[in-house]
């Protein structure tokens, strides 16, 4: 049975370990954006900050039930996607390493006129 003079040390050990897990990069896989496109004419958020050279793991989701919708970047996040109602897509993808910005917005007639866009923002830290 263990005496609790056995069980600080064993805490202190853990806690470093938990405060040492959290620092420094991600090493287990890419961050997980998450890009609705909505029933409203919308993509949420309306921008998507990366940074340099970073991989994202972009998972897009049709939350419209009725309507089909797209995401073209002009090849900038690589090919077009279309999604049915209801509908999620996964796409990895590693941002340039030269900052900057770039729109994306769905490809259906009428939808980007109507406010579907949104804007990639390469962005170093700050």
């Amino acid at each position: 049975m263990w005496a609790p003079r056995h069980l600080a040390p064993a805490l202190g050990i853990l806690l470093v370990a938990l405060l040492a897990a959290g620092c420094g990069a991600r090493p287990w896989g890419p961050r997980t954006i998450t890009l609705t496109l909505t029933p409203e004419f919308t993509m949420e958020p309306r921008e998507v900050v990366v940074r340099p050279g970073e991989t994202v793991r972009l998972v897009v989701v049709n939350a419209d039930t009725r309507l089909p919708h797209q995401v073209r970047s002009a090849a900038k996040l690589g090919p077009d996607l279309e999604l049915e109602p209801g509908q999620r897509q996964v796409l990895e993808w590693k941002a340039p390493a030269e900052p900057g910005a770039f729109p994306i917005w769905c490809g259906m007639p009428g939808h980007r006129k109507n406010g579907m866009v949104a804007r990639v923002v390469i962005r170093g830290e700050r």
